[in-house]
């Protein structure tokens, strides 16, 4: 998210606070989604997550403290909450951050160390300048999330249902017009029809790349018993896949005899 990171360090700079942070209201959580604070590197961690009902953000958002702190020891709901001692929260600053459609996302806010009682509307005003630019990235990161998702749902549905086929196809020695073995491919039931590498591709993307190929080199190794000894077999494998304990397991207890494994030709090694 490097648009957001240099929104914020702009911000943070502009209104001349320590720490610049944008956090998702979620359930009972409140998540530290970026930050910047430069002069505090390890004061705030990206991801980090609290309860909902200790942080200043979720109380701004339900009206019960206003956008503006100039002393957070001066409020009686702030001066109270675990945050503003553990993070030394003297001032603050900050907006509800709401996604395209209206909803609530959480919050783009700034604090301070040290009281600041030159906080003012046109502050509030330039944050919600700055909210704007925020807002379309997380949108963005938002649908790039859910697609994510989609796709890793989609993968690990096919992995578990083995929603898949193995297709032998045969190998013909072009001297002697001799059949020498097969070479294992794959068909996915779907409608819409997407060819394997496409959805080797999603999986690798979602992390699901190995599991994929294991789940399909074992229903491939099942024919393996059916073919004539004097026939291949051969595994078109990833390099990740070949050096996975998963693939050694699924071949412990297989017959080395006639097989082969392929590293695949559209994999860079």
């Amino acid at each position: 998210m490097p648009v957001i990171y240099r929104t914020l360090q702009r911000l943070r700079d502009l209104l001349g606070l320590d720490i610049a942070y944008i956090a998702e209201l979620d359930g009972d959580d409140m998540i530290i989604r970026a930050h910047c604070s430069p002069d505090f590197p390890a004061e705030l961690p990206d991801q980090m997550t609290i309860p909902r009902n200790i942080g200043i953000c979720s109380h701004m958002v339900s009206g019960e403290v206003p956008q503006i702190i100039p002393d957070c020891l001066e409020n009686p709901v702030t001066r109270q909450l675990p945050t503003q001692k553990e993070f030394n929260i003297r001032s603050y600053i900050g907006i509800p951050l709401n996604r395209a459609d209206g909803s609530n996302y959480g919050t783009i806010c700034c604090i301070g160390h040290v009281p600041n009682h030159t906080l003012n509307e046109r502050d509030l005003r330039s944050i919600k300048l700055f909210a704007e630019i925020v807002a379309e990235q997380i949108d963005d990161e938002l649908a790039d999330r859910r697609l994510r998702d989609q796709r890793l749902s989609t993968v690990q549905a096919a992995i578990d249902t083995e929603a898949f086929e193995i297709h032998l196809q045969p190998i013909i020695e072009l001297g002697t017009n001799r059949l020498k073995g097969f070479e294992s491919l794959c068909r996915f039931h779907q409608n819409p029809y997407r060819s394997p590498d496409k959805w080797v591709a999603d999986a690798t993307a979602v992390g699901l790349g190995v599991d994929l190929e294991l789940a399909l080199v074992r229903k491939a190794l099942a024919a393996l018993p059916e073919l004539p000894a004097d026939l291949s077999l051969t595994l078109n494998v990833s390099p990740d896949c070949l050096l996975s304990e998963g693939l050694s397991d699924a071949l412990f207890n297989t017959s080395a005899d006639g097989l082969v494994l392929e590293v695949t030709e559209h994999t860079a090694v």
